[in-house]
């Protein structure tokens, strides 16, 4: 290479910064082997806000960044997109065949320890906001989200799961923004369900007799933290491209006070 074409190639990354893929990073968790790919900040960047994105049963990182592309609609975020281990689901996978999520809120939960530890790295490896720290999920992802929200709500600005249900961890979110997307024709978690979750939800935050503001298929209902938002749509268990941007735009707004 000449030093001119050095010149231009400098000139050209300056103006035209190459947009790199995520790096996969890998822990070892309470004797297991973990890993996650985590998306757009480099050492040295400002403290920025952080997702997490769980995926769901039989899913893993790639998978989840393919369907909801947090990364690319919030550059400024740190977006991590962690891979589960094969989990027992009581529903959907009894024998425990598929990567997925352990829904247990207590603090013998692998994958709560697998959070911990996530997070531990980034405190040491990254410059993080803790006061914009978010988790989102899809399916199982959306359980373990709800996880999250009720044993690690004093960590979080927010949470919004997908096609999942949390019902049994409506008190314990109390105070915790959430964002909940949901389809009427889900097949595999139905509408019914998710219903169940989002009126408790309603109830303990005394929110069920408010009406909503209503944006197309968003439904916001009450201000600050005790806040919820729905995006319900017709389609099934898959979330329609356009329910993504109101999850990011959510997401964007957690910020603990």
């Amino acid at each position: 290479m000449t030093l001119f074409t050095e010149f231009l190639a400098l000139a050209f990354s300056a103006f035209f910064p190459v947009q790199t893929g995520p790096e996969l990073v890998q822990l070892e968790v309470a004797g297991e082997s973990r890993s996650f790919l985590i998306a757009n900040q480099k050492p040295g960047d400002q403290p920025a806000p952080v997702v997490f994105a769980f995926h769901g049963k039989g899913g893993n990182g790639r998978a989840q960044r393919a369907k909801f592309d947090i990364d690319r609609q919030w550059p400024e975020a740190i977006v991590l997109y962690p891979n589960g281990l094969k989990r027992k689901a009581p529903l959907y996978d009894p024998r425990g065949e598929k990567s997925g999520w352990t829904v247990e809120a207590n603090e013998e939960n692998q994958d709560i320890k697998f959070f911990d530890a996530m997070l531990a790295w980034l405190r040491s490896n990254r410059k993080i906001d803790e006061s914009r720290i978010t988790v989102t999920g899809h399916s199982n992802g959306g359980f373990f989200s709800y996880v999250l929200g009720a044993t690690r709500g004093k960590t979080l600005a927010g949470i919004a799961p997908s096609s999942a249900t949390g019902a049994r961890f409506a008190s314990q979110i109390d105070g915790l923004p959430l964002f909940h997307l949901a389809g009427k024709e889900d097949e595999l978690v139905s509408y019914r369900m998710q219903s169940l979750t989002i009126n408790s939800v309603l109830s303990q935050r005394n929110l069920s007799e408010t009406k909503p503001q209503v944006d197309g298929l968003v439904s916001r209902y009450g201000t600050g933290a005790n806040r919820v938002v729905l995006y319900v749509h017709e389609g099934g268990h898959t979330p329609p491209k356009e329910g993504v941007p109101p999850l990011v735009e959510f997401l964007k707004s957690c910020k603990k006070g």
